[in-house]
């Protein structure tokens, strides 16, 4: 279940592979594809690949706004189950 705590502890800088599974376990929680999720974040699906393959290190920016998608899909999940 998503949590609406901060992205960016649950990344630990020292470990870039830790941190790129974190990105897919988060991905895969909110049920977004590479292409989707890159969409919402306004990046290119290949720099979103990039750092879920740790290529490269994903960004402050980027940890901040994945943080609030995490609290959209939680207020929508809530949102649902009060209207069921």
């Amino acid at each position: 279940m998503l949590r609406p705590v901060p992205v960016s502890d649950w990344f630990d800088k020292r470990d870039p592979k830790a941190e790129a599974v974190k990105l897919k376990e988060l991905r895969d929680a909110l049920g977004l594809t590479q292409a989707q999720i890159a969409r919402r974040l306004g990046i290119e699906p290949k720099t979103y690949s990039n750092w879920e393959n740790a290529r490269t290190r994903c960004q402050l920016a980027a940890l901040e706004l994945m943080e609030r998608i995490v609290a959209e899909r939680s207020d929508e999940k809530k949102a649902r189950k009060r209207g069921a």
